[in-house]
């Protein structure tokens, strides 16, 4: 199982899927709006979460259900929010984490972004400088009994590093970090996570049970690798059978490209700028098919970071 712990902190062939990630959110309904059942616990109702989990219930608090006491000031989006709770009762802890499933597995090596809304809850009398986010291959959660504490004992405190959470029961914050991917990774998985040592304020220390429960709205995580990438095929058929008939460049944070292409004799037969290469095999003099046939593409990409980046290739025309 792949896994990296990352501490958050609070302050105020190139494929096109690989590049398709860029800026999308890849968390399956991360500001917690579609809601799976309903049912009675406690004070109040809750809410089941459709495409997250936790260790043991997935709760799910909407503006409807206010009246529960431990919810947390108002919501960051006015709309359903969930929460992780860390609490001790009669001498054992009990942890409630998140776990919810990415759109696409990260890509090894590709730094992500990650930020989320969050807020402490003010039924809550124990309160921890930090709050940790894991990534993972596989979905533990399923066999919660046997899986979670093996999963909980093999994380190590030296993968994280802790900056200060302010501990404010009124307000929401927002947490960012960055990570980069390991490779593989589909889920992410949220929580207090009390096994790894932090620093721990007490209200009641002499109180039966005592509990840290915050509140976690609109999570973002996308890519967000800096720098120009580029690259080019080297073979479409334009043949109208509706597959690969377009030549197009793949391409990662680029602004525009401008781009000529030569036949074998090194006559240019299209030429072009736009925000991508696209060449439909077509002759751009005379508007008909090119033969079959090597021909020759330069393209230069410039990126909306101000870089600039150039490519050659050997591209073969197939119908």
């Amino acid at each position: 199982m792949k896994y990296v712990i990352v501490a958050v902190f609070v302050l105020v062939n190139f494929g096109l899927d690989l590049f398709a990630q860029s800026q999308e959110n890849l968390v399956v309904d991360g500001q917690f709006e579609l809601i799976r059942t309903e049912y009675e616990d406690g004070p109040g109702n809750f809410y089941l979460l459709k495409h997250w989990r936790t260790d043991y219930t997935s709760d799910l608090i909407c503006p409807e259900s206010v009246d529960i006491i431990w919810t947390c000031s108002g919501s960051a989006d006015r709309g359903c929010y969930t929460s992780s709770a860390h609490r001790r009762t009669r001498g054992a802890w009990f942890d409630e984490n998140i776990i919810g499933e990415l759109k696409n597995s990260l890509v090894e090596g590709r730094t992500y972004c990650l930020n989320f809304d969050l807020s402490y809850s003010f039924f809550g009398n124990i309160y921890f400088d930090s709050i940790d986010v894991v990534f993972i291959e596989n979905d533990f959660t399923k066999n919660p009994v046997q899986d979670i504490p093996n999963f909980i004992t093999g994380l190590s405190a030296i993968d994280i590093v802790s900056i200060y959470t302010p501990f404010d029961t009124l307000n929401w914050f927002k947490a960012q970090t960055n990570y980069v991917a390991k490779g593989g990774e589909r889920f992410i998985y949220m929580g207090i996570m009390f096994h790894i040592p932090k620093n721990i304020t007490l209200l009641t220390p002499d109180a039966q049970q005592t509990i840290s429960f915050i509140c976690i709205d609109n999570v973002v995580l996308y890519d967000c690798t800096e720098g120009v990438e580029f690259a080019l095929p080297n073979v479409f058929t334009p043949n109208g059978d509706g597959e690969n008939e377009v030549y197009r460049s793949d391409q990662f944070n680029v602004e525009r490209v401008e781009w000529v292409v030569l036949n074998r004799w090194g006559q240019v037969v299209h030429t072009g700028k736009a925000p991508e290469l696209e060449w439909d095999g077509r002759d751009v003099h005379s508007g008909e098919d090119l033969a079959e046939g090597v021909y020759f593409v330069r393209a230069t990409a410039y990126g909306n970071d101000g870089s600039t980046r150039t490519e050659q290739q050997t591209v073969h025309l197939m119908r």
